[in-house]
């Protein structure tokens, strides 16, 4: 069996209803981490730009939140199928270059293994971040490759307070807990635990009667669980079965409504 190296970061994508405090959630989050709540986004966002008055670089919010989070408030790129491309790239490899056919001033920002590069007319990047995205969307009604594309590569979770859970809130409650784990720099998988994610991969798969989200989801879904071990060090079944569960009822629920 080939050893391979995969991107350390979960994604997670957090589904509920309107009035379901879920930008607050967002808010005290950013607080904890001392970042801003991204409503709005662009590829030069996402990457930086030129200025074209002092041909600096101005880099953008994938190197901004480097071994941080990116927190995404009910963003969206619309159509934009170049926006899309980049962002998705950004998710799953944490890397993106491009030529980009303008003057610039030579820089390079480094930290550690990680770099914004700019020099002989290209951009360079090199980053890594986790991303939390928050919606009301249902996704019954979104269609299109790039947004399924962009859900396989989350953890998706959905929740929906109760009035009482609200009240609770409303009188000063805990939103949620901050207990961030503290896992290894550098984890590596043993062979016979590999197998038993892939196990609860498979299991969990299997109770999904599309043969189409099975394929599209088994290497999300096994990269995933492999994250989740590395981050709380052990094979917790019943989170391992949770993870796959929700990212089969998203990508089943996605376009629903026009099949």
């Amino acid at each position: 069996m080939k050893e391979y190296r995969m991107r350390p970061s979960f994604h997670v994508i957090v589904r509920a209803p309107v009035g379901q405090v879920k930008s607050t959630i967002m808010e005290e989050i950013a607080g904890k981490v001392n970042r801003e709540v991204i409503t709005e986004i662009t590829r030069a966002g996402l990457v930086g730009a030129i200025d074209q008055k002092t041909m600096q670089f101005i880099p953008g919010a994938a190197w901004e939140c480097r071994n941080s989070l990116l927190l995404l408030d009910e963003f969206t790129f619309g159509r934009k199928k170049e926006g899309w491309e980049v962002f998705l790239q950004l998710l799953e490899n944490q890397r993106w270059g491009k030529r980009i056919g303008l003057f610039s001033a030579d820089s390079c920002d480094t930290d550690g293994d990680l770099y914004a590069r700019v020099g002989k007319g290209r951009i360079d990047l090199k980053t890594r971040f986790a991303c939390i995205v928050t919606t009301m969307r249902k996704l019954e009604y979104q269609r299109g490759q790039a947004f399924r594309a962009f859900v396989t590569r989350c953890v998706p979770y959905y929740f929906d307070l109760d009035e009482s859970d609200l009240r609770e809130i409303a009188e000063g409650a805990s939103l949620y807990t901050y207990d961030p784990p503290e896992p290894r720099a550098d984890v590596t998988i043993p062979r016979k635990t590999y197998s038993r994610l892939l196990s609860t991969a498979d299991k969990e798969l299997k109770r999904c009667d599309r043969s189409d989200i099975r394929k599209e989801l088994y290497m999300r879904s096994v990269g995933d669980l492999c994250r989740a071990y590395a981050v709380w060090d052990r094979n917790d079944i019943s989170t391992m079965r949770d993870i796959v569960k929700w990212k089969v009822e998203a990508q089943s629920a996605i376009g629903s409504m026009y099949r």
